[in-house]
């Protein structure tokens, strides 16, 4: 059997927030940080309907103003507002996989959105971040439900934070081994670029988008399949865990390396973090000296 036939070892764990029974929709029985944040949007949109021409100055100023002052209050109340519109984005993403006529817009929404959660994690204490997933998905569907509409699904909700928590930690760990990391901008990220990470000492570094053991491997099929890759070179990248693609057209092309962040082989991810970052370190210096050129 050739590497293209066979199956992906699952070695991911699922992460699943963990809740205590089901999220009880009650605005008093946010945590204080959290139902600040919720008060606050309240006071900037206390409507009880989405209307997209009120909201969306809305959402920019909170973003504009959490930017500047890295606040985590004002990032949680930053995602709250958001939370309602990119609930419809992934509801149309999950109806219509292959594409509808609004899906670029729809796509950066969701970009929009997970780059706001990602910066409220930042932003967070170490000590706040084991009660954040379950706190800030109760804030938002307190919204939602303040406005009529659908929340995020659990399942919607952990895929998201699942994919999230692997870039967060993977950017935090860089960071604790002694690199540079910068969280790419929505452009960046719809050409695949989660971050950009560099070596102070030699000034080469990379454009990196993360993935799960089984999306690197279907992700290489589907390279396969396109005829960007060849099926022994996606052979030889599934050995070696990474691989670089050009994504991008024209003058906007851009090298990004594929890089699978499993648990096998780096660990499991708690509260965003690995517990132990060396093989991360390891395999970055491998990588950079390997792909990368100099700036």
């Amino acid at each position: 059997m050739s590497w293209y036939d066979a199956k992906p070892k699952q070695l991911w764990r699922r992460f699943r927030p963990q809740r205590a029974g089901n999220i009880e929709i009650v605005p008093g029985s946010l945590a204080p940080l959290y139902r600040q944040a919720a008060d606050h949007v309240h006071q900037l949109y206390p409507g009880r309907r989405l209307k997209e021409r009120l909201i969306s100055p809305i959402i920019q100023s909170v973003r504009d103003r959490a930017r500047a002052k890295n606040d985590p209050m004002l990032w949680i109340a930053a995602l709250i507002l958001q939370s309602p519109r990119a609930v419809a984005a992934q509801q149309q993403m999950d109806k219509h996989p292959h594409g509808y006529h609004n899906k670029q817009a729809r796509l950066y929404e969701l970009i929009d959105f997970n780059d706001t959660y990602v910066s409220a994690v930042l932003s967070m204490p170490e000590a706040d971040l084991p009660s954040f997933v379950d706190e800030v998905k109760r804030a938002m569907d307190v919204f939602c439900k303040q406005l009529g509409v659908r929340a995020f699904s659990d399942e919607q909700y952990e895929a998201i934070v699942h994919g999230l928590s692997r870039e967060i930690a993977v950017f935090r760990g860089a960071i604790k081994e002694g690199f540079s990391a910068t969280m790419t901008s929505r452009a960046e990220d719809a050409k695949g670029v989660d971050m950009i990470i560099a070596d102070p000492l030699t000034g080469k570094s990379i454009n990196i988008d993360c993935k799960t053991h089984s999306s690197y491997y279907y992700r290489l099929k589907q390279l396969v399949r396109e005829g960007r890759m060849t099926t022994e070179q996606a052979g030889a990248a599934d050995l070696a865990g990474y691989c670089v693609v050009v994504n991008g057209h024209d003058n906007e092309r851009v090298r990004v390396v594929l890089w699978r962040i499993d648990e096998e082989t780096y660990g499991t991810v708690t509260n965003f973090s690995f517990e132990n970052t060396a093989a991360l370190g390891r395999s970055l210096h491998e990588i950079i000296a390997s792909v990368a050129i100099s700036d």
